[in-house]
C-alpha cells in the first residue's frame, strides 16, 4: 500500500500522463518503485487513449553524494595513473 506523501519528504517516482494534444503532466509521486509501476500499469489498463511514464528523480542531497563520490573516483584513478 503506498503511503501519502508528507510535507518536506521526498518521493522521487513521478507518474507522468502524456494525452494528445496535450502538455505532458506529472500526476502523481510515489516513494517506491513498485508502487509506482503498478499504478502506471493500473493507468495503462484503464485509460488507453493516454500514455503513462514512470520517471525517477533523486534528490537533490542524492545528487551531490554521487557526484562528490564521481569526483573522488576521479582523483584517486589520476593518483594511479
Amino acid at each position: 500500500m503506498s503511503q501519502i506523501p508528507q510535507q518536506g519528504q521526498h518521493c522521487p517516482y513521478l507518474v507522468v500522463a502524456a494525452f494528445p494534444d496535450r502538455i505532458p503532466q506529472v500526476i502523481g509521486r510515489m516513494y517506491n518503485q513498485i508502487d509506482a509501476e503498478a499504478h502506471v500499469r493500473f493507468l495503462r489498463q484503464r485509460l488507453a487513449h493516454g500514455k503513462f511514464f514512470l520517471i525517477y528523480e533523486p534528490a537533490a542531497a542524492d545528487m551531490r553524494n554521487l557526484s562528490r563520490q564521481i569526483r573522488q573516483e576521479g582523483e584517486e584513478s589520476a593518483k594511479q595513473a
